[in-house]
């Protein structure tokens, strides 16, 4: 299965600026996060995440080279643990456990639908004689 992330961040600072001669009197610094990744789970049990982060970096500093400064990176994972949990069998006992509990699930429900159904049925026979 195929999952995304994605996540947005915004931070802004002010600060008074420590000598009486500053320009500007205070500094202001506006941050902006995109951050977006994509993962997925192998039937072998690997792993892997490819990541993308993007941030905006906006300032009132006079001392600032590149106003707004964006810096980005790319980031790629990938895992396969070599003791526990690997292989194609520890994925495929989880989908036979979830698919018994299912029918374990189903039979629980038609169970409860006959009791209800015979339970019904007992209380109007036993109303009318």
């Amino acid at each position: 299965m195929l999952y995304f992330d994605f996540g947005v961040s915004v931070r802004e600072e002010t600060r008074q600026a420590a000598g009486a001669f500053a320009n500007p009197t205070k500094s202001r610094n506006q941050n902006y996060d995109w951050d977006f990744s994509v993962s997925q789970k192998f039937l072998t049990g690997a792993n892997y995440e490819l990541g993308f982060n993007t941030n905006r970096n906006l300032t009132n500093s006079t001392f600032a080279g590149l106003n707004p400064q964006y810096t980005s990176d790319i980031n790629f994972t990938m895992t396969q643990p070599l003791l526990k949990n690997f292989g194609i069998d520890n994925n495929k006992n989880q989908i036979y456990i979830a698919k018994n509990n299912q029918e374990i699930s189903d039979f629980q429900f038609k169970d409860s639908v006959i009791d209800v159904n015979f339970r019904s049925r007992e209380f109007l026979l036993g109303s009318c004689f």
